[in-house]
């Protein structure tokens, strides 16, 4: 479980025709009017925190599109107690099942450093028929495991190298982490010239106590409920990592790395994931009663209020979100506009 202490500003560009919120403005609440069955949107709240302290304000619309990603598309919708008659808003958090792969080439550089940080992707494991992986799943009383796209290159930066070894050298001596070792070790450059990363990007589960709610104690600096959300690697996650983090190690082993190493990134950072691609909280589905929005966007129960991001995916997939959530976006928009395709 993770509580934020602070909330990023939402960023909102909201139009009417003739009203746009400026940048830096953080929509608090959607006002609504109507009932519960057939309500809609008449406009939002706002604030923006100046030099002079917090200004609040408000702003009347037309429809409301929401974008600020799955969590804070979730918490905006709590905050303006949205009808929710299938109980499934903010259930159904999916941030990804991140495996984390690192190799070192002692007897050669490979530059991963240079260039765009990845350089090629392997989609066999996004395949459940990839060689074995039924018979694991089966051995794991599960129907099937999906791994995920692998992300190929990547490696420390000059500077980040550098900062690296400072802290190495500092526990040595404090007073000066650098001289002729520092100087070796960017010789040598192991953490950049002979490192190269892979990471599997993996298929989450979108389990209903996987959430995003509203915090009861800890408040953002405008006295608001912080989003606290709620998650853990799931079976699924396990088995398919336990099953793809030899292979993945095995064929950075094979490309020549004398060193390599593959293990989820939660064990990383104390449990947390660290990608962004957070999805799911408010669900699409032609039925209001188990889904949060229709099958282009729209909220169950508000006819102008829209979810443009990756809080309305159903399944996290196994690849990189970011094209499907434009794709879906583009769709959603074009229905609202009247315009086929």
């Amino acid at each position: 479980m993770a509580r934020p202490s602070a909330l990023m500003p939402l960023r909102v560009g909201l139009r009417t025709g003739r009203v746009s919120l400026v940048p830096d403005t953080m929509v608090t609440k959607v006002s609504l009017a109507g009932s519960a069955a057939a309500g809609r949107a008449t406009g939002v709240r706002w604030v923006r925190m100046t030099s002079s302290g917090p200004v609040t304000g408000g702003e009347s619309a037309d429809v409301v599109v929401m974008a600020a990603s799955a969590i804070e598309t979730v918490r905006l919708a709590l905050l303006s107690s949205f009808p929710d008659a299938s109980g499934k808003i903010g259930r159904r958090l999916m941030l990804h099942s991140f495996l984390d792969g690192s190799a070192i080439f002692l007897d050669e550089r490979v530059h991963a450093y240079r260039g765009r940080s990845t350089t090629q992707c392997v989609q066999d494991a996004c395949d459940p028929d990839f060689p074995g992986a039924r018979a694991y799943a089966k051995a794991n009383r599960l129907p099937y495991i999906r791994g995920g796209i692998w992300e190929l290159g990547g490696g420390q930066d000059p500077i980040t190298e550098g900062q690296s070894y400072q802290t190495l050298l500092a526990f040595v001596r404090s007073s000066r982490p650098f001289g002729t070792e520092f100087k070796q070790l960017m010789r040598a450059s192991i953490l950049r010239d002979r490192l190269a990363g892979s990471q599997m990007i993996a298929h989450d589960m979108p389990y209903l106590d996987h959430t995003v709610t509203l915090d009861p104690a800890v408040r953002d600096v405008f006295g608001l409920p912080v989003a606290r959300i709620t998650w853990s690697r799931g079976k699924y996650e396990q088995v398919a990592q336990s099953f793809y983090a030899p292979r993945l190690k095995k064929m950075m082993t094979s490309a020549g790395a004398g060193v390599a190493l593959a293990v989820p990134d939660t064990d990383n950072s104390g449990g947390v994931p660290t990608g962004a691609h957070i999805l799911g909280g408010m669900m699409m589905g032609a039925d209001p009663a188990t889904s949060v929005t229709d099958t282009y966007g729209r909220v169950h129960g508000l006819d102008n209020v829209y979810v443009a991001d990756g809080a309305s995916f159903v399944t996290s997939g196994a690849v990189n979100p970011t094209n499907t959530i434009m794709a879906v976006a583009l769709r959603n928009m074009r229905h609202l506009a009247g315009t086929p395709g």
